[in-house]
This record gives structure tokens, C-alpha cells and sequence, in this order.
């Protein structure tokens, strides 16, 4: 089995290349990176990563409902909302009917 595929939606290009970065040092694959949640879908249906990280504030389509529609569409086996950065409210990943969070 290879590492962990990773599917990173982040709208602030500096932490999105950051976190990629740091996941690729810990030895995850990084297989795709969104700049907003529209694009995190399509690219989850694209890539199928087994894991896709999620700001919660983004352009187009907020992380939440991005969640959503990834884990509807059972492309990645687990979502997480992150709120990294910031000092804002994150909310569970559970309320997506996503399986996963992080905060």
C-alpha cells in the first residue's frame, strides 16, 4: 500500500503550498491542490484521494458544502475542515455528514 493521497482546498496560496509542503516531508501524497471549494470538488472526483483537507472560508463554494458534495459523491474516504491560520469558529465536520474533522 503508498502513502496517503491528500487533496488540499486552500484559497491562500502561501498556507495551500505550505501545508502541501509539509505533508510531502511527512511523506503523504499530495495529489491535488484546490484554490477554492468548487474546485476541491472537481478535483476529488478526479483524483479520488483517500483524504481531502478543506478550508471552511473560500471563494466559489465554502469548504462546508464542498464537504458535502465530496462525501456524497464518495470520492475521498475522509474530509476535514480546517481552520488553520485563523481565528474562527470551525464546525464540526460531522454536521457535512463528512466523517472527519480537524481544528
Amino acid at each position: 500500500m503508498g502513502a496517503t493521497r491528500i487533496l488540499i482546498a486552500e484559497d491562500e496560496t502561501i498556507i495551500r503550498l505550505d501545508l502541501a509542503r509539509m505533508l510531502a516531508a511527512a511523506g503523504f501524497n499530495v495529489c491535488a491542490e484546490a484554490r477554492d471549494g468548487l474546485e476541491a470538488v472537481e478535483l476529488a472526483a478526479a483524483t479520488a484521494p483517500d483524504v481531502a483537507i478543506l478550508d471552511v472560508k473560500m471563494p466559489q463554494l465554502d469548504g462546508l458544502e464542498a464537504a458535502r458534495r465530496i462525501h456524497r459523491g464518495a470520492a475521498a474516504a475522509r474530509v476535514a475542515a480546517d481552520r488553520l491560520w485563523r481565528r474562527r469558529p470551525c464546525f464540526p465536520a460531522q454536521r457535512t455528514s463528512a466523517p472527519s474533522r480537524i481544528s
